[in-house]
């Protein structure tokens, strides 16, 4: 899925996007969206990563 995510992104011209998924009681992983201003903040907070300096240096870069 991550490659299918990454040409996604390409197809929209989006340098940024944040998917939403689930996973099924079956443990499938279904694509629900792809927001261009999505929420990662807490994400970040919770787990400890640096996403928003990755995020800059992506940006910054202009590069999907």
């Amino acid at each position: 899925m991550n490659r299918s995510l990454v040409n996604l992104h390409a197809r929209l011209g989006l340098i940024y996007g944040a998917c939403d998924l689930i996973v099924t009681p079956t443990g499938e992983v279904v694509f629900l969206e792809v927001n261009q201003a999505g929420e990662w903040g807490w994400l970040a907070a919770e787990c400890d990563l640096p996403i928003a300096a990755a995020l800059a240096d992506v940006l910054q870069a202009g590069y999907v």
